[in-house]
């Protein structure tokens, strides 16, 4: 069995490992400043409020105050992919001091936009030397610099069937639910890698139930149903994550142990989530906004890797499918949601 206990050091190359996720607390805060959320989703999407209020204590306890000291402009493309470079255009009329982009589609958006202004990325799954957005991770020398999400999203994914087969070791037969990755050709290589791989590591047959736009999922689900899985794995994309609630509730309904790539699967109602810690890699993102404030260069500031990961398990979808988990998994679990 791979491991998978919560790690606690910072993988940047080149980075000096932080104490405390927000370093920068000494020097006091001296005009107004702006920054600009640039996000592929939607603004009624169940993930954002947790987002917003991570993010805003995070500035908090680095010593802004919403609405005094820092501005926030949220920019939604509500899933209309293509309207990503207008907003970006748009923070760049604004002249915002940050752009923070979550995701590799509004980073490469808002990287289009500006190399002046500063953009941080939040949970980035490219590798962006590969993508030409840095130089380096440990020098970037433009103007993109953040927190990537995956450091290798194939291994990670893997890592997750390995969380399901730990879950259910009689697991033979697994539907996965996704939809491409920023729609690029090789996100079918990169799946069929996955699933070649977790059937010869854990004797798992996947089979995909593709999905393009969120509108497609009822009928997704209704394959699945007929398909009859012994579990269920879902990617966490902008077509999938705003109905993760609806898949939830079908998994509940289908006494599907399910599991997904993204944190917001577990508190919409799935049964686990394995991956970074949500909380610890929006910290990170506030400490290099707050150190670019106060004069940093992104091209100076060491891309970073996840440096925390949890399992985490519901236990109110486990009483209501019946499910006890093996001590194995127990004893991994970091988080439980009652």
């Amino acid at each position: 069995m791979g491991r998978f206990r919560r790690r606690r050091f910072l993988m940047a190359l080149g980075a000096t490992v932080v104490a405390n996720p927000l370093d920068c607390l000494a020097q006091p805060v001296t005009r107004v400043r702006r920054i600009g959320i640039l996000a592929p989703g939607s603004a009624g999407a169940s993930v954002v409020p947790d987002f917003r209020r991570v993010l805003y204590g995070s500035l908090g306890r680095a010593g802004y105050e919403i609405g005094r000291d820092i501005f926030v402009e949220w920019r939604f493309a509500e899933g209309k992919l293509e309207r990503l470079s207008e907003l970006a255009d748009d923070l760049v009329r604004l002249n915002v001091d940050v752009i923070v982009a979550w995701n590799d589609l509004a980073t490469e958006a808002a990287a289009r936009a500006t190399r002046t202004i500063p953009i941080v990325m939040y949970a980035y799954n490219e590798d962006p030397v590969k993508r030409g957005l840095a130089a380096s991770l440990a020098r970037p020398g433009g103007n993109v610099t953040g927190a990537m999400w995956f450091v290798d999203l194939v291994n990670q994914i893997v890592k997750t069937y390995e969380v399901l087969k730990l879950a259910v070791p009689s697991a033979v037969r697994v539907a996965s639910l996704w939809s491409p990755w920023i729609a690029r050709p090789k996100a079918e290589e990169q799946v069929a890698e996955i699933h070649d791989r977790v059937k010869r590591a854990f004797g798992m047959v996947v089979t995909s139930f593709v999905v393009d736009k969120s509108e497609e999922i009822p009928s997704a689900l209704d394959r699945i149903s007929a398909f009859k899985p012994d579990a269920l794995f879902i990617s966490s994309t902008t077509a999938i994550t705003p109905r993760s609630g609806e898949i939830a509730a079908f998994a509940i309904r289908q006494k599907l142990v399910l599991i997904g790539s993204g944190p917001q699967v577990v508190t919409a109602g799935g049964l686990l989530y394995f991956g970074p810690d949500r909380p610890h890699v929006i910290d990170r993102t506030v400490s290099f906004v707050d150190r670019i404030l106060r004069g940093a260069k992104p091209g100076d500031l060491p891309i970073e890797q996840p440096a925390k990961f949890e399992l985490v398990f519901n236990a109110r979808t486990a009483r209501a499918i019946g499910y006890s988990p093996p001590p194995e998994l127990r004893l991994r679990i970091d988080r439980v949601i009652e």
